[in-house]
């Protein structure tokens, strides 16, 4: 398996969606799961970031005369969508995505599996104008004729930026989880939440905590500070992609 990694840089105005990250920079969207076939999509999107631009996201976004898979969006695709709030607070909404029928959509997902098959996984993060996409696919997969797909298809707009094609390494990042830790840690630290240390004002202190697990208070604070690394290490950070020069197709031969 290879995985390919490049970012649609957008100006404004250019498309609607990409209009509200542009507008309220404290914007961002990540994709939980994105499922495509030539029968259809289905995704999940994860987005954060301040209550009125979590407005702006939702106008544009549950618009189903818009389809926003396509890049830019447009309003005539010839697929059918259906858009969900699946969860809202005052700094995050999970929205959810469904696309069926034949149409010509030009987006990433679409492109991808016409020019390197089924069986391809998807992630992307938005932030400001840029939307980046990294995609798992065989390793026998034709990597340029989807870039000069999306050179051609696109319009012009957005700019594409294109990663040098490598080894899979963003899928292992996205499914590291609690089995990860070493259990030691784990166990001091679903004690310290369970019990209330992380929260403001604490609810217990490290001396409590320690006497209650019987364990060494230094010990108990090894454990927790390596297991907080060990979280922190795999918050996502969004790495924009250059956006000073346009990739060619030699750069995925």
């Amino acid at each position: 398996m290879r995985q390919v990694r490049f970012a649609l840089q957008y100006e404004h105005s250019h498309d609607p969606l990409m209009d509200a990250f542009i507008e309220y920079p404290g914007l961002y969207a990540s994709s939980l799961d994105i499922s495509v076939s030539t029968a259809g999509l289905w995704r999940i999107d994860r987005i954060a970031g301040p209550s009125d631009g979590l407005d702006a996201v939702e106008n544009v976004f549950l618009d189903p005369e818009i389809c926003n898979e396509c890049e830019p969006a447009q309003t005539d695709c010839g697929k059918s969508y259906e858009y969900e709030v699946i969860e809202r607070s005052s700094n995050r909404c999970t929205l959810y995505t469904r696309a069926r029928g034949e149409g010509s959509c030009h987006s990433v997902p679409y492109l991808a599996i016409k020019y390197c098959g089924n069986g391809l996984f998807f992630s992307s993060k938005r932030r400001g104008g840029t939307n980046e996409w990294t995609v798992l696919l065989p390793d026998g997969a034709n990597v340029g004729s989807l870039y000069d797909a999306l050179d051609s298809e696109l319009c012009g707009s957005p700019r594409i930026h294109l990663q040098q094609v490598d080894e899979p390494s963003h899928w292992k990042d996205a499914l590291v989880t609690r089995a990860d830790l070493p259990y030691e840690q784990r166990l001091a630290l679903e004690a310290a939440i369970d019990a209330g240390y992380y929260q403001t004002p604490k609810g217990i202190t490290l001396d409590e905590l320690s006497e209650r697990l019987s364990l060494p208070r230094s010990t108990l604070r090894y454990r927790l500070r390596r297991a907080e690394e060990f979280v922190m290490t795999q918050f996502e950070r969004f790495d924009s992609l250059p956006t000073s020069s346009r990739a060619s197709r030699s750069d995925i031969q």
